[in-house]
């Protein structure tokens, strides 16, 4: 394998891992600011999270730009969709 290959397959491993850390701190952020009850501090969490979500865009765009995006191609059995929505529907009027 070349050198050029190695240092790319690298580079999207690094760019798909940062986007993984990425989600998961604003999911932490989100969390955060919804179990603040301090009105202040509320406010700074969900700056914080806006400019989380910001940087995982532009992860996403770089990803995007490289051609590097993983596209889910398998068709989805019509039969499922519906039993899947029909499922979802039964487990929301349980609520």
């Amino acid at each position: 394998m070349s050198k050029e290959n190695t240092c790319k397959i690298k580079e999207v491993d690094m760019l798909y891992n940062t986007l993984s850390i990425q989600k998961n701190l604003t999911n932490m952020y989100n969390e955060s600011g919804n179990e603040s009850y301090e009105i202040s501090l509320r406010d700074t969490i969900t700056n914080i999270l806006t400019e989380e979500h910001m940087i995982r865009n532009e992860i996403s765009s770089e990803i995007s730009k490289r051609g590097w995006e993983k596209l889910n191609t398998e068709k989805v059995d019509t039969k499922d969709l519906k039993q899947t929505l029909k499922n979802f529907t039964e487990k929301i009027s349980e609520l």
